[in-house]
């Protein structure tokens, strides 16, 4: 038996799920919401500025956060950083809880902001403005938005010192389904279903053509399309009788 020693070495460590499936964090944000933050960055007053809100971010499940609530606060901004004004953050705060929303101040793990150009990557100052938000938070939700489309978010799980990059995110639209209720009625009163429209003839015409065809290349007549005329009427001839033959009768 060899009495080598065992000595650590260099590693690359890897994460892996043991049901094989890729797990992170989907990101949606409520259809109000993100007009709102569409509105404020290409407002005159923000210009062509950097400019920031927060928001509340509710669990769906354990990978689906929908961003429900925004809120605008003071801040001082030029067009690469903004920085939040720490006495109006205190001032949103003491509001919530005034209208008994305390649960609401809790849920506050979304910051978004507005980039002047169209890169979405985050600056130092934006990495910074990210460690603040560690202090007593299991996660914070960040997003990048360019001027002309672009956006990237990333998920800070602080529990687990883990960081995802450019997570997918979509448009949040809320089911009402009063309303569902409503636009049924009015379907109801204003909508009248056509009666299905009537046999069309280039079918029989092209079927005809073809009896045409079979009598002419000496194969006689193969029969009319479902047994109707060019008119879509029905015709009663015999089972074998040619196109010559049903001429020689009609002339009789």
């Amino acid at each position: 038996m060899s009495n080598r020693l065992w000595l650590p070495g260099a590693t690359r460590p890897q994460i892996s799920r043991l049901d094989s499936r890729p797990s992170y964090p989907t990101v949606l944000v409520d259809y109000f919401a993100n007009r709102d933050m569409r509105y404020l960055a290409n407002s005159k007053k923000v210009g062509n500025n950097e400019v920031a809100w927060l928001g509340t971010v509710k669990e769906l499940n354990e990978d689906l956060f929908l961003v429900d609530e925004i809120f605008f606060l003071e801040q001082r901004v030029d067009t690469v950083t903004f920085d939040l004004v720490e006495e109006d953050v205190a001032r949103l705060t003491h509001k919530l809880i005034e209208e008994d929303r305390i649960d609401d101040v809790n849920r506050i793990r979304f910051l978004g902001h507005v980039h002047p150009g169209n890169s979405v990557i985050a600056s130092g100052h934006d990495l910074d403005q990210m460690d603040i938000f560690a202090n007593g938070n299991p996660y914070f939700i960040q997003a990048i938005y360019g001027r002309t489309g672009g956006s990237r978010f990333c998920f800070y799980n602080y529990t687990n010192n883990l960081k995802y990059e450019d997570i997918p995110w979509d448009i949040y639209f809320e089911e009402d389904e009063s309303r569902r209720a409503e636009i049924e009625v009015l379907a109801e009163k204003k909508v009248a279903i056509k009666p299905p429209p009537p046999k069309r003839m280039m079918g029989n015409i092209a079927g005809a053509a073809g009896c045409v065809a079979d009598y002419f290349l000496g194969d006689g007549y193969a029969g009319w399309p479902e047994g109707e005329d060019l008119l879509g009427e029905q015709v009663a001839l015999p089972d074998q009788m040619t196109l010559h033959e049903a001429g020689e009768q009609e002339a009789v």
